[in-house]
């Protein structure tokens, strides 16, 4: 994909390309009403752009403390996005990865907690969406 920091989508500057993936390009954007951080995922272009927005529409619905908050699905010239909350502190994913690297093990309570908390998100997410995700990430 074209780097398109600095550039503006909608109300969404483009602040800095965080993590490019199978399905498109992370951003951490300013939202230039409201002045706050979010994270915006510009997605690969679709052959089916109504297919994918109804794919993503259930994510606005969830509402858990342990689940990403998904703000908005908006669509500019350079195509359809996601907007969500931007969370500091990087992906579950990432601070395996960073254990393993540095050849540690979590601590049995951080584990624990880590555990717990993603329980508690898909029993939620279970019980109010029919969406499943083929390749989920969970932020701590």
């Amino acid at each position: 994909m074209i780097d398109l920091v600095g550039q503006t989508l909608l109300r969404y500057r483009l602040d800095v390309a965080m993590r490019a993936g199978y399905s498109g390009q992370v951003y951490r954007a300013r939202d230039t009403e409201s002045g706050s951080d979010v994270a915006l995922k510009l997605f690969k272009p679709s052959t089916a752009p109504e297919a994918m927005k109804s794919a993503l529409q259930p994510l606005l619905s969830l509402k858990h403390p342990n689940i990403v908050q998904s703000l908005e699905i908006g669509e500019s010239a350079k195509g359809l996005f996601l907007v969500s909350e931007f969370v500091q502190g990087g992906s579950l994913s990432t601070l395996l990865s960073r254990y393993s690297q540095e050849n540690r093990q979590l601590e049995y309570p951080l584990a624990l907690s880590l555990m717990r908390q993603a329980a508690e998100a898909l029993t939620y997410a279970h019980g109010v969406s029919p969406m499943a995700t083929s390749n989920p990430t969970i932020y701590c």
